[in-house]
């Protein structure tokens, strides 16, 4: 009878110590965890297609960790690039004089249109607020198939939406107001089943706002602002 319980006993012990050998092994792991050698190379490839006067990308250097720098985001468990924070944020107080609102604008990163990026882990791009001298949004996002927050407002961007960005079905978050687009909106808009927040105010957007608007069910926000662009509702 003595020796049935034997083996019991040994699996009580192995799940009673298999959270404390799991939680060494991953905190262990999280000390020596480190940007991606091909994510942080992209990085520094991008970084070298930017204007940047003001420093803001100091951090970003061959020898530097690239989940430590400015506007950088990893997952804390793989490494892997998650998030891009390029916003350029307006200064506090904003400006006394119109020599200091030209200083700022020359500070502000360029974007470029495109350059060669590949972060197949990238679930956050903010480039809001960069003023992107582009006809086009860059072609290199649509690539950023696992997308869940995109922000490109308040820049340059021209034209009509792209007509089928089909690698962008998970988005949740979508802000593309204050550009200067002049196309209907796309049908593939309406179909993304994951949105809940969608801003096309502020553009020169054309034609109706189809009834298709209400398949968007997971919406909380929709601003479309029927006043700055030409919109008619069906």
């Amino acid at each position: 009878m003595e020796a049935s319980f034997r083996p019991v006993s040994f699996l009580f012990l192995a799940f009673l110590f298999l959270p404390n050998f799991l939680f060494f092994f991953f905190c262990a792991g999280l000390s020596e965890l480190r940007c991606i050698d091909t994510e942080q190379q992209a990085l520094l490839n991008f970084k070298q297609h930017l204007i940047d006067p003001s420093n803001r990308l100091s951090s970003w250097t061959a020898h530097g960790d690239c989940c430590l720098w400015e506007g950088v985001v990893c997952h804390n468990l793989t490494g892997h690039v998650h998030e891009l924070h390029l916003r350029t944020f307006y200064p506090e107080g904003g400006f006394t004089t119109e020599e200091q609102f030209e200083a700022y604008r020359r500070s502000r990163p360029f974007i470029p249109p495109t350059p060669t990026v590949n972060f197949s882990c990238l679930l956050t791009l903010d480039l809001s607020r960069n003023y992107i001298e582009s006809t086009l949004i860059p072609s290199w996002i649509f690539g950023l198939h696992n997308l869940v927050s995109l922000d490109l407002s308040y820049n340059h961007f021209q034209g009509p939406i792209p007509v089928d960005p089909q690698n962008l079905t998970s988005l949740s978050y979508l802000d593309l107001c204050w550009n200067n687009f002049n196309s209907s909106i796309p049908n593939w808009l309406y179909s993304l089943s994951c949105l809940e927040f969608l801003n096309l105010g502020g553009n020169n957007l054309q034609d109706t706002i189809s009834s298709a608007i209400g398949n968007l069910t997971s919406a909380v926000s929709i601003r479309i602002d029927l006043p700055s662009n030409r919109l008619n509702q069906e």
